[in-house]
């Protein structure tokens, strides 16, 4: 008898095994081991020796399990052939059960990643598995360091600059053709498309690599005009039209802005003219005959000059002037920087139904920007020639300018003042009808009023058409420097206060606080710090009283909350905490728009104690509260503003019937 043999390796042999030769199917031979098995020598039964461990596979034949190389994973027991790691995952050792996921920073785009591959600069990934590549910076963006795990580790490119691309690895600073295009505005992050959203402001030009904080460094020069979307090289192309003049700063064609730079009536210039001073004599203009005979009441002067902020009374005495009738026989023109139109007076001034008008009354002109006034009385009658001396020396004027707030020093037409400003958020919230003394197209560098006095007494006559006053919410948009992204109204003068004596409708902020007729301003100010104890202050004091009537329509039920209606603790309006320089506000709503929601706005809120019915009730006194911290006689920090409306009146059911049956 033969010495059994023991069973090759590879193979299992089940009792009975005759031969060493393999034969499929045939028991008495050999058998192959099958797959998730191994089998080592001596093997005796189809599972092997052992079933194939995880972090191995055991294809058919297995005499030792094979281990699962990088990029590869056996999870469980009895495997027959490793799983390759998906996108997405990796694995960087062998006999692994799994694989792991590709962490943030770095990139597995193909199956069986052994090693990672970190983002290069310019791209980035998270920790998302739906992110299989690593993604390209977004437009407006550039990222300089590799391994970057979110789109925030991407830089947003500096103002001034266009990032266009995806992708980038560099600041754009390294390539000045990445400038932002001569005649636009980029702010930070601008891609491709917003290269071209933001041109340049009307009445500035913007050379290459303009920012958001840069755009109103260069106005557009005299002699020219620059339309929106203005670079350094093409304002050359827009001289001034012959027959106007151009200052710094204009938007447009002169001849669009009406007569605001048209050269005075029988006069033109050549193009390119920078001032009133270049326009000279055109015999070929002068028509101008329709006024016989013209006299200066002034005394003294034949040329008013009025600064920035500052305020010119014109006290004009009429009471013995002759029996001529006014607007029929002669007019009262008031013209600034010599200009042929004049200035329009308010409507009721006109329509007054005292057309002899032998009275006493003030006009008050308050400068917005620097103006050259000439007041004249004109004849339209011959007949009435002889008459026309007895207007001489009938006008006085008295100039008032702020002396007592912060006053700048660079140049002597800028001077500092409180302002007003009215937010659109504050009139959606409370429903608020907007100011009958809003801005309009006429008074864009002076506000003309006409004020009563002792011999003019009777504030009703000086009621203007309600028509003409009043504005819709549409004036954010459409009014004076209106535009779509508009939510702020600066404004020289306290808003919603008119129909005053004196006044009119425009009582200038800085006036009420500086009145020297209505302040105690005491020579030396004696400020009182934080810390100073036992010190007593002194700084000035003012009580500005007038008297003004509501201006409003009483005999009918608004849509709208009227200024007087608002609940007590509301805002009204604001006011500038600091006085703010003159040249601001030529830099338009945009710049005071930045103010909103900071410590610079001090809030002005309503006290009232208006009574609870479904009466109507108006405010027989309303008073304006300023409390402010003076350090110098020139400087002073307005700290907290209120508005009281108190000793209401009812409004007799009657008058409101009277239009509404």
């Amino acid at each position: 008898l033969q010495q059994p043999v023991p069973c090759p390796a590879g193979y299992f042999c089940v009792e009975g095994t005759a031969t060493p030769v393999h034969q499929l199917w045939n028991y008495s031979t050999p058998q192959i081991c099958p797959e998730g098995y191994y089998c080592q020598q001596g093997s005796c039964s189809p599972t092997g020796t052992a079933i194939c461990p995880r972090g191995y596979y055991c294809p058919e034949g297995t005499i030792v399990p094979i281990v699962a190389g990088f990029g590869q994973y056996s999870r469980i027991d009895g495997v027959i052939e490793p799983v390759v790691c998906p996108p997405g995952f990796f694995s960087d050792v062998d006999d692994a059960f799994g694989c792991w996921t590709c962490p943030a920073g770095y990139s597995c785009e193909k199956e069986a990643t052994v090693i990672p591959a970190i983002c290069p600069p310019g791209t980035y990934r998270g920790d998302s598995l739906k992110q299989r590549f690593c993604m390209s910076c977004p437009e407006g963006r550039y990222g300089d360091r590799s391994g970057r795990t979110s789109v925030d580790d991407c830089y947003i490119c500096d103002a001034g600059w266009v990032c266009g691309t995806e992708g980038r690895k560099t600041k754009p600073q390294t390539d000045l053709n990445l400038l932002c295009p001569p005649g636009q505005v980029c702010p930070n992050g601008t891609t491709q498309a917003m290269s071209q959203e933001f041109p340049c402001p009307g009445g500035y030009f913007c050379p290459a690599g303009t920012t958001p904080a840069s755009q109103f460094d260069h106005i557009c020069p005299a002699g020219y005009f620059c339309f929106n979307m203005t670079s350094d090289e093409s304002y050359k192309q827009f001289p001034c039209e012959k027959g106007y003049y151009c200052p710094p700063g204009v938007i447009m064609p002169p001849s669009l802005l009406g007569s605001q730079f048209r050269c005075p009536l029988g006069t033109t210039s050549d193009a390119g003219a920078i001032s009133i001073y270049q326009c000279y004599k055109d015999c070929k203009e002068l028509r101008f005959c329709q006024i016989i005979s013209s006299v200066n009441p002034v005394v003294g002067e034949d040329i008013i000059h009025v600064e920035p902020l500052e305020m010119a009374q014109l006290r004009m005495d009429w009471t013995h002037k002759p029996q001529i009738y006014f607007n029929d026989h002669f007019t009262l023109s008031i013209r600034i920087n010599g200009r042929p139109e004049a200035v329009t007076l308010p409507s009721w001034f006109w329509n007054d139904t005292d057309r002899l008008k032998q009275i006493a009354f003030d006009v008050w002109l308050y400068a917005v920007r620097p103006i050259d006034v000439t007041v004249r009385i004109e004849l339209f009658n011959g007949f009435f020639i002889d008459d026309m001396s007895m207007f001489l020396n009938t006008t006085t004027v008295t100039n008032f300018r702020p002396t007592r707030s912060n006053m700048g020093v660079a140049f002597k037409s800028f001077d500092y003042a409180f302002y007003a400003m009215i937010e659109k958020t504050t009139f959606d919230s409370l429903q608020l009808e907007l100011p009958l003394n809003l801005p309009n197209t006429n008074n864009t560098e002076v506000y003309i009023d006409v004020g009563l006095n002792q011999t003019y007494p009777n504030v009703d006559q000086q009621r203007d058409a309600i028509s003409t006053i009043t504005e819709n919410a549409a004036y954010w948009e459409t009014g004076f420097q209106g535009s779509s992204d508009r939510v702020l109204i600066p404004l020289h003068y306290f808003p919603f206060i008119s129909l005053c004596k004196r006044f009119s409708s425009h009582i200038p902020v800085e006036f009420a606080t500086s009145d020297p007729n209505s302040c105690d301003q005491p020579a030396t100010i004696v400020p009182v710090g934080s810390f100073d104890v036992g010190i007593t202050g002194v700084s000035d004091s003012c009580d500005f009283v007038t008297t003004c009537e509501i201006e409003e329509e009483l005999r009918i039920i608004r849509p709208r909350v009227r200024w007087f209606e608002v609940d007590s603790g509301s805002t009204l309006f604001y006011l500038t905490r600091d006085p703010q320089p003159n040249e601001n506000y030529f830099q338009g709503y945009a710049y005071y728009q930045k103010l909103i929601g900071s410590d610079s706005l001090v809030p002005v809120i309503v006290q009232s104690d208006r009574p609870v019915s479904d009466l109507l009730y108006i405010p027989g006194h309303v008073s304006i509260d300023l409390q402010y911290f003076q350090q110098t006689s020139v400087l002073r920090r307005l700290v907290s503003a209120s508005i009281t409306f108190q000793d209401w009146i009812e409004v007799p059911s009657s008058v409101v019937e009277q239009v509404m049956s």
